[in-house]
């Protein structure tokens, strides 16, 4: 059934995707999980309602009768079927390469910093067989055991002790971008994650595939080709010095020494331009993404800085790398 995207305009779409042949000799994708859309929404805050959990409203009168209502999750009923097969008939091949489904947490990027809000329902057209408690109850003591459907003011509890010591940023574009929010809130520091530019030309939502190479570094799968991800941030200081941070999206199993995020800036405290940091990433690729290994010529100032930082010490050590004379470009 043919179907048209559900907003206008241009996106970039990250997903897991399976080539199917066609009637038509043509090749067809079928989608089985959406990682990432850039498109725009038409909306600048969203609303939606709760599920239906059975509570009553403080006023009865406001609500549906019981009666009326009709079952939350009703018994589907049975069909007399032939036996399917759901499974595949041909042997797995144990040289395939292994397969990383990631769970995206921001799916949509245009959805950042906009505010959500879950309203209760006034009303409910549907009743759940387990009673949920009328009122809302304060905890006063914990238990070890499991707990029922009684309302009552003790909770169930699990305590499980670790010790450890403190932990700097782990790779990945989701920590950076919490990191970015929590630079962002930071007296005398603005950060920001860089919206991805419309010329295709530089584009800086993925690693650059090096043109005089067969096997790309910038993959994180070479046999189905996807494009290894990149992060970027800018960030303005109180002193009128600026610069950007630079994450890659590289695969777990990828050596320690790559575990760095990139820091570029320039010696005349303007903003790195889209051009300069994509012959940046250009430079990286060649150099199969070590930081230290990458021969670069341009007008950028670069360093690394190691993800077993702390996050709290990272604004001041991109300090120091500015205003350090032995910085290497």
């Amino acid at each position: 059934m043919p179907a048209d995207f559900p907003f206008a305009g241009a996106t970039d779409l990250t997903a897991i995707i399976k080539r199917m042949p066609s009637s038509d000799n043509r090749w067809r994708f079928l989608v089985l999980s959406l990682l990432h859309c850039t498109a725009k929404f038409p909306f600048d805050k969203l609303t939606y309602g709760r599920d239906n959990d059975n509570r009553k409203p403080e006023d009865p009168e406001s609500d549906n009768p019981d009666e009326l209502k009709r079952p939350a999750f009703p018994t589907p009923k049975s069909h007399a079927q032939a036996d399917i097969v759901v499974q595949s008939q041909e042997e797995a091949f144990a040289a395939l390469d292994m397969v990383f489904l990631p769970l995206p947490e921001e799916r949509f990027s245009d959805l950042r910093n906009k505010p959500c809000q879950k309203v209760y329902k006034e009303e409910c057209f549907y009743i759940s067989a387990k009673k949920c408690s009328d009122t809302r109850r304060t905890i006063e003591q914990l238990s070890t055991g499991e707990g029922g459907f009684s309302p009552n003011t003790t909770a169930p509890a699990d305590v499980v002790v670790t010790r450890g010591k403190r932990q700097g940023l782990p790779p990945g574009l989701e920590p950076f971008a919490e990191l970015v929010a929590y630079l962002d809130s930071l007296q005398g520091i603005s950060a920001s994650l860089r919206e991805p530019t419309s010329d295709i030309s530089v584009n800086l939502s993925f690693v650059p595939l090096d043109p005089l190479k067969t096997r790309q570094w910038g993959f994180l799968n070479h046999r189905t080709k996807l494009r290894m991800p990149v992060a970027i941030a800018d960030i303005y200081f109180a002193d009128n010095t600026c610069c950007c941070l630079i994450e890659i999206g590289r695969n777990h199993d990828a050596p320690n020494e790559s575990y760095n995020m990139g820091l570029a800036f320039k010696k005349n405290n303007a903003l790195p331009e889209e051009y300069e940091l994509y012959d940046l990433l250009l430079c990286l690729a060649k150099a199969n993404g070590r930081w230290g290994n990458i021969s670069y010529d341009g007008e950028l100032s670069i360093s690394t800085i190691r993800h077993s930082v702390l996050r709290e010490n990272i604004a001041s050590l991109m300090v120091t790398k500015m205003n350090s004379s032995s910085m290497w470009t």
